[in-house]
């Protein structure tokens, strides 16, 4: 299922697609994250309905339903990392910040958090972390320079 369900990440923004479809055409990626959230939610939602029918009629097990109580907790626990979201989408549609400037926000938000309220990065994470980070966006800068001097530009 988590394969099958990837292929909705390529419009729900943030969407690494539609950030490089963008700089290589000069469409404005933000204008890109707008009409992909209508077509993500579509998408995403028929695909819950296939899943959720498919699932009745092969007669897969269901779980025990977690608890309200169960679903209140884990959203406080997960109310930090839902912030990513909020920051990027909200800072974009609210046109407080473009797009460039939404993910560095976001990306020092999630280091604080990572660092700071969920323990779960120290400083030699960290720096492993950005060096993993340079590394792809090195290939995907060299992929982005080779389409645009592929695209006339």
């Amino acid at each position: 299922m988590i394969t099958a369900s990837g292929s909705v990440a390529l419009l729900i923004p943030p969407s690494i697609s539609a950030i490089i479809y963008g700089a290589v055409t000069g469409v404005s990626v933000g204008a890109l994250f707008m009409a992909g959230l209508g077509a993500g939610i579509l998408y995403g939602v028929v695909y819950l309905i296939y899943c959720y029918w498919y699932a009745r009629k092969s007669g897969v097990p269901v779980d025990e339903r977690a608890s309200f109580q169960d679903k209140i907790k884990a959203t406080k626990e997960a109310s930090w990392a839902l912030g990513i979201p909020i920051i990027i989408l909200g800072g974009i549609y609210l046109g407080i910040f473009t797009p460039t400037e939404a993910s560095g926000i976001a990306a020092v938000y999630a280091i604080f958090v990572s660092m700071f309220i969920y323990k779960e990065m120290d400083l030699k994470k960290l720096y492993k972390t950005c060096i993993v980070s340079a590394e792809s966006t090195a290939q995907v800068m060299i992929l982005l320079a080779a389409a645009r001097s592929l695209a006339g530009y």
